[in-house]
């Protein structure tokens, strides 16, 4: 009695469940419509059905049609199984069988169309058994990353499937309420491979429909039963068994269930496969739709209304499409620093480029202030900063490095370790514990991103500055997300950084936001990824580069925007009014005398004005010429670039001087442009100034030894080398000129004369002033102030009397020494007296708007 009421119960389920599956094919043959039979997809090829335009679905691919069936009516109707979002679907059968060469391409033909609406859609087919002639005909979609060219050998077999398993990690790490991208995986497997991967094809098949992966396989055999269940089935598919030219339809989640319990099977007409010439017009057409619905530009980062936004929660920015949407980056407690990687070429400055316009339209110069520095010879920043043939700049560059080199880079470190001291100092004054809190009380606190690109050159040396840097580097990676600042670091790997190789992964441990670019290495802990990526995509992991957080964004090529970008930033210097321009760091210009506005007022004290300090704001370097010994100054080095200083200082200290206050008396051994230039100058401006000759200068210093003028003396000497025997020349007074050289440099200071010279190597200037034998007083006594070119470090020791500094010769530095001062100060030597025409400065004071 209990067997009778049991088969009673599963008679009246399958016929309810029959009923139901009639009603589904009558309304899929409802959805054909007229025109429903058969059609040619090219003259004189075979037939095929057509493929309803509205499948039994919202969603285009979520079903797809595989051929027809009989329906419980007696009536073939279309059938239709679920993929897209639902299911897999498994082919028991020989994968180069024409039956399988027919379903999946057909199958895949229909998921194509998709990519319209579903632009995240990624296929990953492939082909162990027919060595990728099936896929040949889609190949329209490979340059677009809809679909990848096959892979045809079973070790690269893996690789596909570790990708699968990523993209599940990454659906898993962005939570629930985002619809999944999809990613298709058509595997046409020999039958050798499948018993071996029959357990991770089970796991994913598990998590896929609901990660969006879907599986096409074929490869499996075909079950001994024909008309039973496969001998592994997998979970949520379709199983199509097929034997020779009979298929037939198991579909467990149709539940169709026999008398004695097991499933039914159903006789399948598969649909001819299509013609090549269609599917290749239909991935063109796709192609073209795909591009132009996941293309982005840079309008589409830029806001609509700029400088609506408040950086008190943080930095929000869109940054390129995934897919269809547009995905946002944060500089937030989360993801305070970046790391941004690429190799040469692959769009690592565009990204950065359209990183800046996108923050520079939302946030205004009190809610961001941006420290740009390129330490490799690029134009990354270029356009961002004024220049003589464009004043235009971005109002929140605070300070913009084009050629930067590594002292300037280390220097904008500490400031930025100043500014963080001097915020931590706020927070106390104004009892805040966060700086949300600190600005919601109404401080006015900008928050800062430093950007440093090619950051690697900083640490390419183990050496003082690389070490000093790492350190800051690291108090900053760590600390200044709670005072509002923040660091992106760009460069091509982070291979070779001698200094952070210690503290590598706690301090790029910091960086929770990686963002890889074609060729990036070690900026993810995947590598492989980057590696398989194009120009104009990139891979973002905010989850420290972690395997399987991985997400792929297509960004706009800002270089293709320059006119719009052009406008942007104009609007926004006009926007901005008289806001002060960025300190401007050019590793590379040749730098001239400011004018006697910016020098400005400098007390009692003269100044030998001889460059501009490598530092955040870039002062002036000088050497002040008190009442007291040793206040001289000597440039070395054998290069023009030393008579040139020495004609800077010279003009600097007339423009200082009220006309008659000061006698300056030039001898050039070695004519330069400059020097001519200063003499001029100085002659403009009141003074009395003096050419001598060989006899005419021993006269002069013999006159300066023996009175008192009144009058602040300035010998102005270039290239004493050149002037060789007559240096020993008694002359009519029976003294030679070093001699009369030497007084002075002892006893001239104390009655207000000053030599400025330039001599071509150390020895030299040892021997003119100090005499032959260098006895008596220290060099570094008798002479305190040095101007060293090209001269290196480890021959500056009489200069210094002990360990000199480690200094390296440069083209365009200088290294100022005031052995009763400042330590030694890297500088960018000014080797010309009038200036160019040049972008607008700031007021003297303010230390902005300055350039070097």
């Amino acid at each position: 009695m209990r067997n009778l009421e049991r088969h009673f119960a599963e008679a009246v389920a399958h016929h309810g469940r029959a009923q139901a599956y009639a009603r589904a094919a009558l309304e899929a043959l409802r959805h054909t419509g007229p025109g429903s039979g058969r059609r040619a997809d090219h003259a004189g090829g075979p037939a095929a059905p057509i493929v309803p335009p509205v499948a039994p679905s919202d969603d285009p691919g979520s079903f797809v049609r595989i051929g027809t069936v009989a329906t419980p009516l007696g009536e073939p109707a279309p059938l239709w199984v679920p993929l897209l979002g639902r299911g897999h679907l498994v082919l028991q059968s020989d994968s180069r069988s024409p039956v399988t060469e027919a379903v999946v391409a057909g199958v895949l033909r229909q998921v194509v169309a998709a990519a319209a609406t579903r632009p995240d859609l990624r296929i990953l087919p492939v082909d162990l058994a027919g060595g990728g002639r099936l896929f040949a005909p889609f190949h329209p979609l490979w340059p677009v990353r809809v679909m990848s060219p096959p892979v045809t050998v079973r070790d690269r077999l893996t690789q596909t499937l570790q990708e699968a398993h990523r993209h599940l990690a990454a659906v898993r790490a962005a939570g629930p309420g985002r619809r999944p991208p999809l990613l298709v995986l058509p595997l046409l497997l020999d039958h050798g491979a499948v018993p071996q991967l029959l357990a991770e094809l089970q796991a994913l098949a598990h998590a896929g429909p609901e990660g969006g992966l879907h599986l096409v396989i074929a490869g499996h055999p075909p079950p001994r039963g024909f008309d039973r269940r496969p001998p592994e089935p997998l979970a949520l598919a379709t199983h199509l068994l097929v034997n020779g030219a009979r298929v037939r339809l198991y579909a467990p989640d149709f539940g169709l269930t026999g008398a004695a319990g097991g499933r039914l099977t159903l006789p399948v007409a598969v649909d001819p496969a299509p013609a090549v010439e269609a599917i290749t017009v239909a991935c063109r057409t796709a192609a073209e739709g795909f591009v132009a619905a996941t293309g982005v530009t840079v309008a589409d980062l830029l806001p609509e209304s700029y400088w609506t936004e408040s950086s008190a929660p943080g930095l929000r920015v869109p940054v390129g499409r995934a897919g269809a949407e547009l995905r946002t980056l944060a500089f937030d407690d989360h993801t305070p620093h970046w790391l941004v990687g690429g190799r040469t070429g692959q769009g690592k400055t565009v990204f950065l480029l359209n990183l800046l316009y996108a923050l520079a339209t939302r946030f205004d110069r009190e809610q961001l202030q941006m420290y740009l520095l390129d330490l490799k010879k690029g134009v990354s920043f270029n356009t961002l900063r004024p220049t003589a043939k464009d004043p235009s700049f971005l109002p929140q560059a605070a300070l913009v490095g084009v050629e930067s080199d590594r002292e300037f880079a280390a220097a904008v470190l500490r400031h930025l370790d100043e500014e963080m001291d001097r915020r931590s100092a706020l927070f106390k004054q104004h009892e805040a514990a966060t700086y949300a809190d600190l600005r919601a009380g109404g401080t006015p606190l900008p928050r800062i991103l430093l950007l440093v690109d090619e950051f690697q050159v900083l640490f390419e040396a183990d050496d003082a500055v690389a070490r000093q840097a790492a350190d800051t580097l690291d108090r900053l990676a760590r600390q200044a997300r709670s005072y509002g600042l923040h660091v992106v670091l760009a460069s091509q790997s982070t291979d070779g950084i001698l200094a952070l190789v210690e503290r590598q992964r706690s301090l790029l441990g910091q960086f929770g936001m990686r963002i890889a670019l074609p060729g990036a290495h070690r900026i993810l802990e995947d590598d492989d990824s980057a590696r398989s990526i194009e120009r104009g995509v990139v891979i973002v992991n905010s989850h420290g580069g972690a395997a399987g957080q991985d997400e792929r964004l297509r960004f706009p090529n800002a270089d293709a925007a320059k006119e719009l970008l052009a406008r942007v930033r104009h609007e926004l210097w006009r926007r901005a009014g008289g806001v002060v321009p960025p300190v401007v760091f050019n590793g590379s210009d040749r730098q001239a005398l400011p004018t006697a506005t910016e020098l400005g007022p400098h007390g009692d004290v003269p100044m030998a004005w001889v460059g501009r300090v490598v530092d955040a704001r870039l002062p002036l370097a000088g050497f002040p010429l008190r009442a007291t010994a040793g206040r001289h100054l000597a440039v070395l080095g054998n290069g023009p670039d030393g008579g040139a200083i020495v004609a800077a200082a010279f003009a600097g200290l007339a423009l200082q001087h009220a006309p008659g206050t000061a006698a300056f008396h030039v001898a050039a051994f070695v004519e330069t442009p400059a020097l001519a230039e200063a003499v001029a100058l100085a002659r403009d401006a009141g003074h009395d100034v003096r050419q001598l000759d060989p006899a005419g200068l021993r006269s002069a210093l013999a006159d300066s030894a023996q009175r008192d003028s009144g009058q602040r003396t300035y010998f102005v000497l270039s290239g004493l080398d050149a002037l060789g025997p007559a240096l020993a020349d008694p002359g009519e007074t029976g003294r030679t000129t070093a001699e009369e050289l030497r007084r002075v440099i002892r006893e001239g200071p104390f009655r207000g004369t000053h030599v400025l010279g330039w001599w071509s190597g150390l020895d030299r200037l040892a021997e003119d002033v100090q005499g032959e034998m260098g006895w008596g007083t220290a060099l570094h006594e008798l002479v305190g102030g040095f101007v060293i070119t090209n001269i290196a470090g480890d021959r500056l020791g009489r200069i210094f009397g002990g360990l000199p500094p480690p200094w390296t010769p440069r083209e365009n530095r200088a290294l100022l020494v005031d052995t009763a001062g400042h330590p030694p100060r890297s500088i960018v030597p000014f080797t010309a007296v009038r200036p160019a025409a040049a972008a607008p400065v700031a007021p003297a004071g303010t230390g902005a708007g300055r350039t070097a």
